[in-house]
């Protein structure tokens, strides 16, 4: 992840979690510190000694954290669940950065062990079931226990908006990020240029065929589908569709092969046009690293048979 989505993923933990720089109890009895920082937890003690700390008079209340110690526990407890999300969801790398956070929000919060047992969200995630996956987290425990953050990660999930579900706190949580577009387009693959090209071409037909304003929406729905479509295994797209359920279907015809894959038209037109654009900088960089082996071992058998030859 970039330090600007790290950044804002620090300051959700802080919105969902809270801060206090001296020992509380959490809502199951826990004494905690700093970002939720759980003094009963595996580690804790050589975790909060690294920071110079005492942890006996820590966890009695005695001694409290710097804003320093509570931000360096966080930045560590938020690389683990960073890790452990990617673990734990197969499709974790393909996902906008709305979901991801959400995930990682989850991972934060419960641990890894625990997201792990979350398996028909999981499942729904990887097949790109939002409602699914929304309701899986709604009909959960967890819902139950975190308050106001359960509604917040679960809207988050269906829609992929965190902006419009936080508002202006989402703004404040991640500045200048989503707002860079024609930087991302700099850094596409070919591949992915072409699909955005044919998901414009086909977003546009749809627009006028419709009578529909050409707005920000319309730019978000270009990029997810897009995003989507690589996702599902297309490189270009040659027909588009919304059914009356409002889902998109996106298809691609080559030499008799068809493939196709599918969006919800709501979802597509809430999530940002830049996040779609990362993931889909994302997709080129894991296919570009999955090629290189192959790429010099192909390289090297020529070398070996032109020394032969």
């Amino acid at each position: 992840m970039t330090p600007q989505q790290l950044a804002a993923l620090e300051r959700m933990l802080i919105l969902n979690e809270g801060k206090k720089l001296t020992v509380y109890q959490d809502s199951e009895g826990h004494p905690t510190v700093g970002i939720g920082f759980n003094l009963d937890r595996y580690g804790a003690r050589t975790a909060i000694e690294a920071q110079g700390l005492d942890y006996d008079r820590v966890r009695a209340g005695a001694q409290s954290l710097t804003e320093a110690q509570a931000s360096a526990l966080l930045r560590a407890d938020l690389n683990t669940a960073i890790d452990g999300a990617g673990r734990v969801v197969d499709n974790f790398d393909q996902l906008s950065f709305s979901r991801q956070a959400v995930l990682v929000d989850m991972c934060f919060n419960m641990g890894e062990n625990k997201l792990m047992d979350f398996s028909k969200m999981r499942r729904a995630v990887e097949r790109g079931d939002w409602q699914g996956a929304a309701n899986e987290m709604e009909n959960s425990n967890w819902f139950h226990q975190v308050g106001d953050r359960g509604p917040r990660m679960v809207e988050i999930m269906r829609t992929g908006a965190a902006r419009e579900v936080l508002g202006e706190r989402w703004g404040a949580l991640q500045p200048g990020l989503g707002e860079e577009p024609t930087r991302l387009a700099g850094a596409l693959s070919p591949d992915s240029r072409q699909l955005m090209g044919d998901s414009e071409r086909a977003v546009r037909g749809l627009a006028q065929e419709r009578g529909l304003a050409w707005d920000q929406g319309m730019h978000n729905t270009v990029a997810a589908v897009a995003m989507h479509a690589k996702n599902s295994g297309l490189s270009g797209i040659s027909l588009l569709k919304v059914d009356a359920e409002g889902s998109i279907r996106f298809v691609q015809t080559d030499g008799g092969t068809l493939r196709e894959g599918f969006i919800d038209a709501k979802t597509a037109a809430n999530t940002p046009e830049a996040e779609s654009m990362q993931a889909l900088v994302a997709a080129d960089q894991r296919l570009a690293s999955d090629a290189a082996p192959q790429v010099l071992a192909a390289d090297a058998a020529m070398v070996d048979a032109r020394a032969r030859g």
